[in-house]
């Protein structure tokens, strides 16, 4: 019986942090919008994330067994993510190559601020 009670416990506890947690992100969330480029940046980061995990899986999984290995990798597939972005917002722009909606947004900006 004290086991099922201290199992109870433990529970409620687990789940008022769970809960305090997330009734703090809905509220932030709420607070402010989120805009479409930072949700591409977003999808960006959990994409790299995958893409980086799913190698070390399939090379050496014994990798994350380590908590300085697993941050190593996790610093790896930010910086792949960095690297995508300063690629597609920096370097291709000033070799005249748009990729995806930044040029069509471009001209729409324009053609408001005109009007």
């Amino acid at each position: 019986m004290a086991f099922v009670l201290l199992l109870l416990l433990y529970l409620l506890i687990y789940q008022a942090d769970e809960l305090v947690i997330f009734f703090v992100a809905v509220s932030s969330l709420k607070a402010s919008k989120l805009e479409e480029k930072h949700g591409r940046i977003l999808k960006l980061i959990g994409g790299m994330l995958m893409l980086v995990l799913a190698g070390v899986m399939l090379i050496n999984p014994k990798l994350m067994n380590s908590v300085s290995s697993s941050l190593i990798i996790f610093g790896i597939a930010f910086g792949a993510t960095l690297l995508v972005l300063l690629l597609h917002r920096v370097i291709l722009p000033k070799l005249g190559i748009y990729i995806g909606s930044e040029q069509t947004g471009k001209k729409r900006k324009k053609g408001r601020s005109r009007a």
